[in-house]
């Protein structure tokens, strides 16, 4: 799997990966909507990235972030909900992005392994 991911890279990219075991609901959910907000940023972090590198204008204050555990199969859909309708162009990608208050974009996945 390694090899082959890696093979997709140029020498200056990066990529991280994790691994982490189940756990239950509770502590799963506190851990991906933690109180301080720093999985919050690093998701709204990717919006800011398609402002900078697309020469979009996606303003961070019209989304909130939740990250809700679903059992089947054990993983964390970390999610950018929109507080408002709107319809946003992503020049650089040449393409444009229309949600409704309360729809999300689907930022991450992260699967929680039990062997």
């Amino acid at each position: 799997f390694l090899t082959k991911v890696g093979s997709l890279f140029q020498s200056e990219d990066r990529f991280l990966i994790g691994f982490d075991l189940h756990k239950d609901k509770e502590t799963i959910e506190l851990a991906y909507n933690d109180p301080t907000g720093v999985i919050s940023k690093f998701n709204l972090n990717i919006l800011t990235r398609l402002n900078r590198e697309f020469n979009s204008a996606f303003c961070l204050e019209d989304f909130e972030y939740y990250a809700p555990y679903l059992s089947n199969p054990n993983h964390v859909e970390m999610r950018l909900f929109a507080k408002r309708d709107m319809t946003q162009e992503i020049p650089g990608l040449g393409c444009s992005i229309t949600l409704k208050k309360g729809e999300w974009i689907h930022t991450v996945n992260c699967h929680k392994l039990t062997k």
